[in-house]
């Protein structure tokens, strides 16, 4: 496992935060390797994200506000461990 480019689909509810928490065992925080880390706490958000080229996957991981507004106009880029299945696409 690596890095992994990432794509926002959307972001998620508010429970899909401690949802992923509660399986991945550890606090959340942003996770997008260029964040400046300046954000408190009630500025991460759950988000639904494929990996770039690869869209078959839909994942959950956190990021802060600032990262996921600055999206489009910046990679983010997540340690692959950190991101938990959501769900697959129907492949065809």
């Amino acid at each position: 496992m690596g890095y992994a480019n990432i794509k926002i689909k959307s972001v998620a509810k508010p429970e899909d935060l401690q949802r992923w928490e509660e399986h991945m065992l550890e606090k959340t925080k942003c996770w997008n390797s260029f964040c400046l880390g300046i954000y408190s706490e009630h500025e991460l958000r759950a988000v639904y994200v494929v990996k770039e080229g690869e869209p078959d996957i839909v994942y959950i991981t956190t990021l802060c506000e600032d990262c996921i507004k600055d999206m489009a106009a910046h990679d983010i880029l997540v340690d692959e461990k950190r991101l938990m299945i959501e769900s697959l696409n129907n492949r065809q």
